[in-house]
């Protein structure tokens, strides 16, 4: 309770993820330099606790079933968190009228892809791109050093004219701006000396989270990009957006409603679903929620939309856990009613 407490809390100061991370999705909370334990330690051993009361002291009798039975959903509503802390994948992912995507993107984590010929060969975590750090790998014929790297950064002109920059470079360095509280908002960015290419390839360049067209350049017959950009999972499945609809609340810009019509492809699969607010799609393990519109020229109008897709292992757990719970108690209240009934009669 102490911990929900403070972790709510923090919301203000932090903001949502960060909290989440640091009091709730961890195993142990650093207090300076005295270690606590985080959310997922403290919510599995509630649940040990709980299992070894439920096998070891608390023998099944009729009398006490529905107590059990109560105890046991209780038991499955942290499992399923559990379950959830550990396999979850929360994304997101934009789309035009008529496009399609096979996968969607991570809300917060970064990485650096290096690409040959348009296939990805290393994916590297903004974490692991330290300042001054050299990487360098077999599946590349280069080095590349991170001469700077900033969690949240804009754009501004270059006022030096150091040699051997490239592309963007040429004109625009990163300059670094304070995090937002929400994650989403920020927009990473990397300036790279590649080295060890070619004469005409070796250089610094600058990869940034919104650039549409990010570094790139030619070693013989190959083609290397470097892009910086959020994390990106596969899904098992197509999404192409067929027509999109946004209603406004009448004499205002305040959305109403949101409306979307995709295609489903699977295989010999072709399906058309139609994705509202409170009706996300579903398949296969994945949910697919509608969450925005981005602007169009006037109010009703929009240039993309916005998907929130989430993959849950654990998604059933709170059902089961919320039937058993009830069942138990149910039982529990229909063992003990003739002997409040009888207490009852005695009484009057």
């Amino acid at each position: 309770m102490v911990l929900i407490a403070v972790g709510t809390v923090a919301q203000k100061s932090m903001g949502l993820y960060e909290s989440q991370r640091l009091f709730f999705s961890s195993f142990v909370l650093w207090l300076g330099y005295l270690p606590l334990p985080g959310g997922r330690t403290i919510s599995a051993l509630l649940l040990i606790g709980l299992l070894t009361k439920l096998i070891v002291a608390s023998p099944w009798r009729k009398a006490n079933s529905g107590i059990f039975i109560a105890h046991l959903g209780v038991a499955l509503l942290l499992i399923g968190g559990l379950v959830t802390a550990a396999s979850s994948i929360e994304g997101y992912v934009a789309l035009e009228k008529n496009d399609t995507t096979d996968h969607f993107y991570d809300y917060h984590k970064r990485e650096l892809t290096i690409a040959k010929n348009k296939i990805p060969l290393v994916h590297i975590p903004l974490a692991e791109l330290i300042k001054e750090k050299k990487i360098s790998n077999s599946a590349f014929p280069f080095t590349i050093t991170i001469n700077d790297v900033c969690h949240n950064c804009t754009m501004a002109m270059r006022d030096s004219d150091a040699k051997n920059l490239k592309g963007h470079a040429q004109k625009v360095k990163l300059s670094p701006l304070a995090d937002y509280l929400e994650e989403e908002r920020n927009l990473s960015g990397a300036e790279i000396t590649v080295t060890g290419a070619s004469a005409d390839a070796d250089g610094i360049y600058l990869a940034f989270e919104p650039m549409e067209k990010q570094p790139e350049f030619t070693i013989g017959n190959d083609t290397y990009t470097l892009t910086l950009s959020r994390e990106n999972y596969p899904l098992p499945f197509s999404l192409q957006l067929l027509e999109s609809e946004k209603q406004v609340h009448p004499g205002t810009d305040v959305p109403r409603s949101y409306r979307s019509t995709v295609l489903l492809s699977d295989g010999d699969l072709h399906q058309r679903a139609i994705i509202t607010m409170n009706h996300p799609l579903r398949y296969k393990g994945y949910t697919v929620y509608q969450a925005s519109f981005n602007g169009g020229e006037d109010a009703t109008q929009t240039k993309s939309v916005s998907f929130a897709i989430v993959q849950n292992s654990g998604r059933v757990f709170p059902y089961v856990a919320s039937l058993t719970l009830c069942l138990g108690l149910i039982i529990h209240l229909c063992l003990r009613l003739p002997t409040l009934i009888k207490r009852s009669s005695h009484e009057d």
